[in-house]
């Protein structure tokens, strides 16, 4: 019987998906056939999807960057963030 192994990663264009994909491969490789594997992205088909885009935003504009810092470190804000990032995470993990 096989053992399930279950990544959940966040595809926020930091190569997350790619470090559980590598990670995967390298299993297999060591104990070909012994493990199941499920890489669940908690971002897909969300809102956060669209994080590599901020990451461009940083890159291009420190206008734009300084006014999300900014958002970022009020309290309120971050409790918005929370709640906008729980239905998409459970979402996720009750694909499984």
């Amino acid at each position: 019987m096989k053992e399930n192994i279950v990544f959940i990663s966040a595809s926020s264009g930091g190569g997350h998906n790619s470090a559980a994909h590598a990670l995967k491969t390298l299993i297999n490789e060591r104990y070909t056939d012994r493990y199941t594997f499920q890489i669940i992205d908690i971002y897909k088909d969300s809102f956060f999807s669209k994080l590599p885009l901020v990451a461009k935003i940083r890159y291009h504009s420190d206008f734009i960057w300084g006014k999300f810092i900014f958002v970022s470190n009020n309290k309120f804000m971050v409790k918005v963030f929370s709640w906008m990032m729980k239905p998409s995470m459970l979402r996720a993990l009750n694909k499984q």
